[in-house]
């Protein structure tokens, strides 16, 4: 069986492709694993072009890899077993934004970034930030987080409905829009996190957020671990309004342990120097900005802060824990990176 052409018989020529750029594109992501390319890639536009996909792999047992823009580290957009690679590029579209209701309702292709610009106009903006440019489809099939999910929580917990093709091709939909809700069991839940084993997602609900009056940005360096997470804890228990933070120990210096923390305030940015920060800390440096989608917020933390690399130079792959074992775990962990700061 040719399989270009019996897709393309189905869908366009321009949708399907077995060039072989594309196919090294979508053979891997910017983890560790091996990359495997794809025996095909296919762009659909609609949800109908996924059913007809995902029947035709079905009848023909040939396996089916979603894939955003290969921003994750977990593997799962590779197609070890060959197959169709179905790259949600072209499904970029924010079909609905309910302000009042602060939901928003997105194509699996749609960015966070291209996202937050459509909603700056209301006043919303979608808080959680896993430090790639992400597609919601991805980021629904890995449950991303990052350093805002201190405040916000993880993608699970923005997510209130989703439209789903089976492997059949039947259309489900999970949740809805009302927050509370206690019947039947919690689909949207399962699927979230599942990286495209259980189902492809076609559409995705959101929860959205108005946009905080200001935010800064605070770096404060410490003598070392245990006071960093110590003041992390006070901080967290004296109820600041912190979306999160980030800590580094620099290799080449046992002088200091350094929190980086953006700090989302409608009061002056003085307030967050906490007597308990003060004792613990070396040094405090508070970056004022005007508001949370200014570009300059983030290049604070990309010019300063660089992402921590193995020795091999690759990214460092982050991981959660709970913060009484930071200080235990994070000694284990300063021998596994390179340090990317000056002493």
């Amino acid at each position: 069986m040719n399989l270009v052409s019996e897709l393309q018989s189905i869908l366009s020529e321009e949708q399907v492709t077995d060039n072989q750029a594309v196919l090294e594109n979508h053979s891997r992501d910017e983890g560790y694993q091996p990359p495997h390319p794809p025996d095909v890639v296919v762009f659909p536009v609609n949800k109908e072009d996924v059913i007809k996909v995902l029947r035709f792999a079905n009848r023909h047992r040939i396996p089916v890899v979603p894939f955003g823009l290969g921003s994750s580290l977990e593997g799962h957009v590779i197609a070890y077993r060959g197959g169709i690679s179905l790259d949600f590029q072209m499904m970029n579209r924010v079909l609905t934004v309910q302000p009042d209701d602060f939901l928003v309702r997105v194509q699996p292709g749609v960015t966070r970034t291209q996202l937050n610009r459509e909603l700056k106009k209301y006043g919303l903006f979608y808080p959680v930030d896993p430090g790639a440019d992400a597609t919601f489809g991805g980021m629904a099939a890995t449950n991303a987080s990052g350093t805002t999910s201190v405040r916000y929580g993880v993608t699970r917990d923005q997510i209130r409905s989703l439209e789903v093709v089976l492997a059949d091709g039947t259309v489900i939909r999970t949740g809805g829009d009302a927050a509370k809700s206690s019947s039947g069991y919690h689909l949207t839940g399962l699927f979230v996190g599942s990286e495209g084993t259980l189902g492809i997602f076609t559409e995705i609900t959101l929860r959205v957020y108005g946009i905080p009056e200001a935010i800064a940005a605070a770096r404060a360096a410490f003598p070392d671990v245990k006071n960093a997470v110590n003041t992390a804890i006070a901080i967290l228990s004296e109820e600041f309004r912190s979306p999160g933070w980030n800590w580094w120990t620099p290799l080449r210096s046992n002088k200091s342990t350094h929190l980086v923390k953006p700090i989302i305030r409608n009061s002056p940015p003085s307030s967050w120097s906490s007597t308990v920060t003060r004792r613990a800390c070396k040094k405090t440096l508070i970056l004022p900005r005007k508001s949370p989608q200014d570009r300059s917020v983030k290049n604070f933390g990309s010019r300063r802060i660089p992402k921590p690399r193995t020795a091999c130079g690759k990214p460092a792959i982050t991981w959660p824990m709970p913060l009484s074992t930071i200080t235990p775990s994070g000694k284990r962990c300063q021998r596994m990176f390179v340090s990317p700061y000056p002493a």
